[in-house]
């Protein structure tokens, strides 16, 4: 993706995740612009400051007025054209659900996170051509942080300078496990999925990740991993892929597959970004 874009026009809350009534409405007015490409490394943008009555509130409703997407191809797509659709969406906007609840009490602050996956939150029509679909549909997949309860990482990625000293790596990409994977190499695939630009693979990366795109349990897991590897994938990795029974792993096989015809020399290098 070269943007990725969305305009938030209405930002509401409710204590109770499955409420369809009864919000509160904590920003209603011009549209705030959010470039989503713009807000990841530990970039941030405020959205809005609101007193509100002490409770644990369980669910977000973030109403999207309009949004606009552009892949690295030069492909656009746009709400204003219908090529880029708002799916799960009426008059109350899209659900976010905050779980665990975050807990607000009286005379204090609470600070919340929205952290958007691009990748899961555009998806194309039809799925086995990204690059070329002819509409994307937008959902926006959210992660929820309570900034209140929790902390941060930063730090400097640095290497040998050849001179006994230390230089640092730029652009350096870090990997957290997360709770959700089950090892490191998920883990891994699942860093190298997102759209952080082209970058060289080594071979035990090439292997773990071929491992994952095989026969990790979740799909999509097996899924990121071929977008990770790309031209990059082996044929017995794109043979299992192929025959996968979960249509997004066939399509991102299929991608793949076109990828390393058209730009045969990615094969001896990384893979392309993520569509």
């Amino acid at each position: 993706m070269a943007e990725a874009r969305i305009q938030v026009d209405r930002i509401r809350i409710h204590p109770e995740a499955d409420a369809e009534a009864g919000f509160l409405t904590i920003y209603s007015g011009a549209p705030l612009d959010l470039d989503l490409l713009d807000l990841r490394n530990g970039v941030t943008q405020a959205l809005v400051a609101a007193e509100v009555p002490a409770a644990d509130y369980r669910q977000i409703r973030l109403h999207v007025a309009s949004a606009r997407l552009e892949l690295v191809n030069g492909n656009v797509y746009t709400t204003e054209d219908d090529t880029l659709q708002l799916t799960s969406q009426d008059t109350s906007g899209f659900k976010v659900f905050v779980d665990p609840p975050v807990t607000v009490l009286a005379g204090f602050s609470s600070e919340l996170l929205l952290d958007f996956d691009v990748t899961k939150t555009f998806r194309p029509i039809p799925a086995n051509d990204p690059p070329n679909a002819a509409r994307y549909s937008l959902h926006p997949v959210v992660r929820v942080a309570n900034l209140s309860e929790s902390g941060e990482i930063r730090g400097v990625v640095t290497q040998d300078d050849g001179a006994g000293g230390l230089a640092r790596v730029p652009d350096a990409a870090v990997f957290i496990d997360s709770a959700l994977a089950s090892d490191r190499r998920l883990a891994l695939a699942e860093g190298l999925a997102r759209p952080a630009g082209e970058r060289s693979l080594s071979r035990p990366t090439l292997a773990a990740l071929g491992e994952i795109a095989a026969g990790a349990p979740d799909a999509d897991a097996r899924r990121r991993a071929i977008y990770a590897l790309g031209a990059a994938a082996s044929g017995p990795v794109l043979a299992a892929a192929a025959a996968d029974p979960d249509p997004d792993v066939r399509a991102a096989a299929a991608w793949a597959v076109r990828r390393a015809a058209a730009d045969a020399p990615l094969a001896a290098g990384g893979p392309p970004r993520r569509p």
